[in-house]
């Protein structure tokens, strides 16, 4: 019971260090970092895991060593969540806007060539090529894609 205790303290001892790192930097921390695992071989046997923070400071890859303890990686995995939650929805945001706007790329392209079909043509989001209709009989034939009627 006592060396469970001991290494709880040594968990949280560890863990205030690190959390000290990440908030003394929130610029750095806020956009990039994460806990990733890792495994080493030695004589033919598979170690680990290990745990490391890996985070992008001014142009260098830094990481700090966090051990083997899983507890240790969760509690700073939920620190970097809680910091990067602002930076998820930004980004989120981001890639429903992008996939609005290639939506949109898309159904204008059909549109234009809906238009194109009937000798109108699309400009940004006005449609061109009204005046060149003779009558509007001819216009409308065109827009319900009937052929011409000639006068009669």
């Amino acid at each position: 019971m006592e060396e469970r205790r001991f290494a709880d303290q040594k968990i949280e001892r560890r863990f205030e260090a690190i959390a000290r790192r990440i908030r003394s930097r929130p610029e750095v921390f806020r956009w990039r970092g994460k806990v990733v695992e890792s495994w080493r071989s030695y004589r033919g046997r598979r170690l680990g895991p290990y745990y490391r923070l890996v985070y992008r400071d001014r142009g260098r890859d830094s990481a700090v060593y966090l051990g083997k303890s899983p507890q240790l990686s969760e509690r700073v995995r939920g620190l970097l969540d809680d910091l990067q939650a602002a930076t998820a929805r930004w980004r989120q945001w981001r890639r429903t806007v992008e996939q609005i706007r290639a939506e949109l790329r898309r159904y204008k392209a059909l549109w234009a060539r809906d238009l194109a079909a009937r000798g109108l043509r699309l400009k940004g989001f006005e449609v061109r090529g009204w005046r060149h209709a003779r009558t509007l009989g001819d216009l409308l034939a065109r827009l319900a894609g009937s052929p011409k009627r000639d006068g009669t």
